[in-house]
Formats: C-alpha cells, structure tokens, sequence
C-alpha cells in the first residue's frame, strides 16, 4: 500500500508519461450545454469506436477481436475499467504489430477529442 507522498509521485509520474486520464467529478458535467458521459456512456461510446476498428480487422484477428467485445458488453456495468484496458492492450498490440492498416493512435485521439473537447461548460462548471 502506498502512502499519499508515493500515490502522489507515482500519478504524477503516469500523467507525465501520457499513460493516465483522470476523472473527477459527481455527474455534474452531464447537463446541458455539457452532455458529458458519465462512466458507463464513456465506456460504452469506447466499445462503439472498438467495434467500429473491428470492422476494419483482416479475418485472422476479426473473431477474436468480436469475442473480446462481446465479452466486453457482458462486463462493462461490473468493472468498467478493466474492459477499457483490456480493449486499449488488445488494440495497442495489434498497432505495433501493423495487423490493421489504421493509425489507431490517431483514430483514438480524434474520437476522444469530438467527445470531449467540443462540448461547452454548463452551469455547474461554473
């Protein structure tokens, strides 16, 4: 168990590396102009993107990319965030392997960017 000095160096030195997103929050940036996900809508809008890179896979990885997804929809309401890690692993792998012909990085970053960046503070943020 850590004590809050090493927590604190240990989350710092993750943020440095690019390797940890942190969210905070109550719900609060789930009204209007926001409409924010919450964790599970995060959750699920991140199956839908992997479901959309599943259908670019050639066939030798297609079913079991399907499988894993499916198994992903069964657990995501359990333990959200071992589906998302297991899904950001089996993608980065198959990226540095060159098995799909996607810039996935790229793929990623916009669709985080047009879910999140886009949106306007409600008066909550406030």
């Amino acid at each position: 168990m850590l004590n809050l000095d090493e927590g604190i160096e240990k989350i710092s030195s993750e943020m440095k590396k690019r390797r940890l997103i942190v969210f905070v929050g109550s719900g609060i940036s789930i009204p209007d102009p926001s409409n924010l996900p919450d964790w599970d809508g995060f959750i699920t809008e991140f199956i839908q993107l992997c479901k959309a890179i599943g259908r670019l896979l050639p066939p030798e990885v297609k079913e079991t990319f399907n499988n894993l997804l499916l198994d992903a929809e069964s657990r995501k309401a359990k333990d959200p965030l071992k589906v998302a890690s297991v899904l950001r692993d089996y993608l980065k792998d198959l990226d540095k392997n060159r098995t799909v012909n996607v810039n996935l990085q790229q793929r990623f970053e916009r669709w985080f960017s047009e879910l999140f960046a886009s949106r306007s503070p409600n008066h909550y943020h406030e």
